[in-house]
């Protein structure tokens, strides 16, 4: 994923990858940084930029896929403090059977529409 990111001339941001087998208690989840976690804030975007934490928004997004066992920005139900709705995460069930476990691939550092482009990426690679 980081090198689909960087294809498409994204200079920042993190991937994840979480694989949760249907025989372990906890998910194990990797994160990659793409050159920096987060975004400084930039006085010349409209309103009142706070800079962006790439980190916070990728485990986020993790955080409200494995809750749901949908992909990020589903909206399957009402977002819960420490969520964000965005999307850019995508899950994948074995067997089409979310308790037989899944993969969990996701990227935080550019648009949603890139953000998802580079999760497709990562997923088609995870399950081939």
């Amino acid at each position: 994923m980081r090198v689909k990111a960087v294809e498409m001339g994204l200079r920042q941001g993190v991937a994840f990858i979480c694989a949760h087998p249907f025989f372990v208690d906890m998910p194990r989840v990797a994160f990659v940084v793409v050159s920096t976690l987060e975004r400084d804030p930039d006085p010349n975007r409209c309103g009142d930029d706070k800079g962006e934490n790439y980190f916070g928004i990728a485990m986020s997004k993790l955080a409200f896929m494995l809750s749901t066992k949908t992909n990020s920005g589903s909206q399957s139900r009402l977002t819960k403090d420490g969520e964000v709705n965005y999307h850019g995460g995508l899950a994948f069930f074995f067997q089409n059977i979310a308790d037989e476990g899944g993969i969990y691939v996701g990227y935080s550092g550019g648009t949603e529409h890139q953000d998802m482009q580079i999760a497709r990426k990562g997923l088609s690679i995870m399950v081939e």
